[in-house]
């Protein structure tokens, strides 16, 4: 197997590898500089300054602090057949100078199978076993890495290929000293109403020769449902079962495989899309209704189909829509809706009334007739009232009275007199004025 560790060059280093690299070229260079005059060879020019050498900053990073989770050894099983367990053991050590905990995890080339968390103190160390059931389509080569946040392996793995698929439960023979998990029976509905429970059942025998433990699981179109391991010893037998609410929306053809990392069946099960189903259990409509006054219609629905749903109640006159009334109907439960039809004041006779809900329908005939009117009554006139009847009064009875006899002179004439002043005052004024 290859181990791979991802190694971090500093910065550091490679500043000093510029370093010396630059002080060997210039060496050379001053001399030969020196050979070439005949005199002494040296680095500098006669009563010049010696010049000494640029030292860079130093930019290294400060060493970090804190608790550092370095990955010391990874073993695995590997390889195993898919259907088994893979497991990685790791042994991560703190090189940090502070008590921390981190997580330690591996992945099969991207995909994350499994983790630990580990706590701690500097310079301690602690091995743990990440675990990771393996699928009959897991077969292959695969890039096994392992991870703390500070730290990382790789290695190169192996999931060997399970038995050949086959899609009854005739027995294989075993193989001499290993374990061999094969589907004796499996049973499982041909068809289920999508939204309800499928159960399924699988009978596993060890047909090998030597005690085994391996995984049992069920698929649902390649998707895995549930899974189970199982340990037999040589000609035991047992049996795994499970359960699987499929959803209302996933009708149609599906397949469902019991596994074991040796054995495959497979059956063909049918989802069936289920239907809602109302009947009118109740329709109550007036036989008779006098024209221009409203038909009221009271119809009671139920659901008798696979799921509850809503439905709409319409009410038609003569095969002509009038009226509809949506309702939410719960399975096995029932709803009253009420229509209503305002008929015509010039319109009488028969009318065919039909109600429906869904497939189901009832019709009915209300007969709309004209209202008799009835006349206004007039006030009586007043030689045709009848006279009020009274009681009379009774008084105390009194002596009669006898009329004064009438003057024989009736008195002055009152109009005379007036025209009396009149002339005299008249006759004053003429005087006066003169």
């Amino acid at each position: 197997m290859h181990l791979t560790r991802m190694v971090n060059v500093s910065r550091p280093v490679l500043f000093g590898c510029v370093l010396v690299i630059a002080a060997a070229v210039g060496t050379g260079g001053v001399g030969a500089a020196g050979t070439a005059t005949g005199g002494a060879a040296t680095a500098f020019d006669i009563g010049a300054e010696p010049a000494q050498p640029t030292v860079a900053q130093n930019d290294t990073e400060p060493e970090p602090t804190g608790p550092i989770f370095e990955i010391q050894t990874v073993k695995t099983n590997l390889p195993i057949q898919a259907g088994e367990t893979v497991e990685v053991t790791i042994t991560v050590e703190n090189v940090g100078d502070e008590p921390g905990e981190k997580e330690v995890w591996f992945n099969l080339d991207e995909y994350y199978k499994d983790d630990a968390d580990l706590q701690l103190s500097p310079n301690e160390s602690e091995t743990v076993t990440l675990t990771y059931v393996s699928k009959s389509e897991n077969a292959g080569d695969w890039t096994l890495l392992v991870e703390t946040p500070d730290d990382s392996l790789t290695r190169s793995v192996t999931i060997e290929s399970p038995a050949q698929t086959r899609n009854t439960g005739t027995s294989y023979g075993g193989y001499d000293g290993h374990p061999d998990f094969v589907i004796t029976e499996f049973h499982v509905n041909e068809s289920v109403l999508a939204g309800e429970t499928l159960r399924m059942n699988a009978t596993v025998e060890n047909a090998g020769s030597d005690l085994g433990e391996k995984l049992v699981w069920f698929t649902l179109d390649g998707e895995t449902i549930n899974e189970t391991i199982i340990e037999l010893p040589e000609g035991d037998a047992a049996t795994v079962s499970t359960e699987l609410n499929t959803s209302i929306d996933n009708f149609g053809n599906h397949t469902i495989t019991a596994n074991t990392s040796d054995d495959v069946v497979r059956q063909r099960v049918e989802f069936i899309e289920p239907i809602p189903e109302y009947e009118l259990q109740s329709v109550e409509v007036p036989d008779r209704s006098p024209a221009g006054e409203p038909v009221t219609v009271n119809a009671t629905v139920g659901n008798v189909g696979d799921i509850s749903g809503t439905v709409p109640v319409r009410l038609l006159i003569d095969g002509h829509f009038i009226d509809e009334e949506r309702t939410e109907v719960a399975l096995n439960g029932s709803s009253t809706v009420e229509l209503q039809y305002r008929s015509n004041t010039w319109t009488t006779g028969d009318l065919n009334v039909t109600i429906t809900a869904g497939e189901h329908n009832v019709s009915r005939t209300v007969t709309v007739f004209e209202p008799e009117i009835t006349p206004a009554t007039e006030p009586p006139t007043a030689e045709s009232a009848t006279p009020t009847t009274t009681e009379p009064i009774e008084t105390e009875t009194s002596e009669p009275t006898t009329a004064a006899p009438e003057p024989s002179w009736p008195g002055p004439d009152l109009g005379l007199s007036a025209l009396v002043v009149t002339l005299f005052a008249g006759a004053f004024a003429v005087t006066r004025w003169r």
